[in-house]
C-alpha cells in the first residue's frame, strides 16, 4: 500500500499548491492600489489614449480578474487524491474472519 499512500500524498501536495496559487492570485488582485471597490471613488470606465489606437478617446476599463492556472492545478490534485482513494479501495483486502 506504500505506492497508494505516496499517490495520496502527491495529490494532496498538488491540491495544496493549487489552493495556494488561487489564494495568491486573489491576494495580488485585491492588493492593487487601484482595485475596484464601491467606496474607492474610481470610475469603472474612463477615457485613455491607447497605444496604437486609431481613436485616442476610447473608453477602457480596469483589467478583469483572471485566475490563471491555479484552479486547474487544484482540480488535478483533487483528481489524484480521488484516484488514490479509488485505487486503495480496489486493492484493499479486509482481515479474514475465522
Amino acid at each position: 500500500m506504500t505506492p497508494v499512500r505516496a499517490l495520496f500524498a502527491i495529490g494532496g501536495a498538488i491540491a495544496i499548491a493549487g489552493l495556494v496559487a488561487c489564494a495568491a492570485t486573489i491576494y495580488t488582485y485585491l492588493s492593487e492600489p487601484y482595485a475596484l471597490s464601491s467606496t474607492s471613488g474610481l470610475m469603472v470606465f474612463y477615457e485613455s489614449p491607447l497605444v496604437n489606437s486609431s481613436d485616442p478617446g476610447q473608453l477602457v476599463q480596469y483589467a478583469p480578474f483572471v485566475f490563471g492556472a491555479g484552479p486547474v492545478v487544484l482540480v488535478a490534485g483533487l483528481a489524484t487524491v480521488l484516484a488514490a482513494v479509488a485505487l486503495s479501495a480496489a486493492l484493499w483486502t479486509g482481515r479474514a474472519s475465522r
